[in-house]
């Protein structure tokens, strides 16, 4: 079997400001994955927090809707932008296979946002866990 020819294979017809590209998209992956793992790690403390505070304090019900109302908002929301972060890696490295770039920096912005998805998948599983503990208690 013939071997094929490079340029077969890869996009060389790339302009010098495209190619950076793979870079750029892997490089904005692994920041907002970054971000969003010390945010995942952060809203587990404050969930942890929040249950103790709730505990010790039992505020009024609706001081505890609220809570636990803009804390599972707050969490959908940042859940929702680590599937970002999981599109924008996915994206460079695609970019770095057709245009024969090196893909380090996409594979392991892809990576990273996979691991701050699961943490946040966890987040959000801990916050309904919570909340379905204070209705049944009566909390909210």
């Amino acid at each position: 079997m013939a071997a094929v020819p490079q340029s077969v294979v890869c996009d060389t017809s790339s302009t010098g400001a495209q190619s950076r590209y793979a870079a750029e998209w892997g490089l904005a992956s692994l920041i907002l994955a970054g971000v969003m793992t010390l945010a995942a790690l952060l809203m587990f403390m404050i969930l942890v927090w929040l249950l103790m505070l709730i505990k010790e304090l039992r505020p009024d019900r609706l001081d505890s809707q609220w809570a636990v109302g803009i804390t599972a908002a707050l969490t959908v929301i940042c859940w929702a932008v680590t599937i970002i972060g999981v599109v924008a890696g996915w994206i460079g490295v695609r970019a770095a296979w057709a245009r024969c770039q090196p893909g380090g920096l996409p594979v392991v912005g892809l990576v990273l946002s996979v691991l701050a998805f699961l943490l946040w998948t966890s987040v959000v599983f801990a916050v309904v866990m919570n909340s379905v503990d204070l209705s049944r208690r009566g909390v909210i």
